[in-house]
Parts: C-alpha cells; structure tokens; sequence
C-alpha cells in the first residue's frame, strides 16, 4: 500500500495525491507537481516552493519523515505556490507583451461626442453637447 501526501498547485488550481517513501524529499515531491500538472507545461520545479497550512515554507532538502508529513493526524494544508521574484517577473513580461502587440495598444487619441439632458424638473429641457478629448502622453 502506497502512502500519498495530498498537494493544492496554487498555480493551476490542480490537486495531487504525491506518492512518497519517508526518504523523499520536498524537492521530489515539488518536481512529481511540476511532471505531471496539465496546465503548464515546461514548468521549472526551482520556481516553486510548499508552504505547510499558508504560512510554513518548507526546506527543499528536507525529508517527508525529518518533517514528519508521515505523521498528520491532524488537517494540515499543503500548497505549491510559485515564488514572488518569478511571479513578478512573468507578470512583467506579459506587460511588456500586450504594449508590443501593436493591435493591442492604446490609441493616441479618443474622440467622443456625448450628449445629455438635464432632468425635467429644472424647468431647462435643452440638450448640452460637449467633445471628450483625451490624450495619450508618452
């Protein structure tokens, strides 16, 4: 019978029921994630990390029995989550991507006529116009 540590990717919204042998070590357990999810491909297991119940990050190097995950008997949440500096990073790259993509970009100008009527008990039922002008500055 085969032991399975249950693991919420953050990134994905995937759950995994990890194998593992107490010598398995965070790392192992990190990289069958980074296999086997679905959603992203060519995914580089040092970009993540396993956080114990949102708040502990546990030590790559360790193993399930040195932390004794064998031994939860009790509800303890363990989520892979993506570190902040590569987070940053791809939600940079995506910035600059949709700024590059020249059917994407803002116009240079907006025009647009607007039209409005004051309300009928103001005695004034007329129509005001005016022109909406913004500009882009780079």
């Amino acid at each position: 019978m085969s032991n399975f540590l249950p693991i919420y990717f953050k990134a994905t919204g995937e759950r995994f029921n990890v194998p593992y042998q107490l010598q398995t070590t965070v790392d192992d357990i990190i990289k069958y994630v980074c296999i086997h999810t679905i959603e992203l491909s060519n995914t580089n297991s040092e970009d993540y990390y396993i956080a114990m119940n949102n708040s502990d990050v546990l030590d790559r190097n360790r193993t399930v029995e040195e932390i004794r995950l064998d031994q939860l008997d009790r509800f303890v949440s363990l989520d892979m989550c993506i570190k902040t500096r590569v987070l940053m990073k791809r939600i940079s790259e995506a910035r600059m991507k949709l700024w590059e993509t020249p059917d994407k970009q803002v116009p240079e100008k907006v025009e647009q006529k607007t039209t409005t009527q004051r309300p009928a008990n103001t005695g004034m039922n007329r129509d005001v116009s005016f022109d909406l002008r913004i500009e882009k500055n780079i």
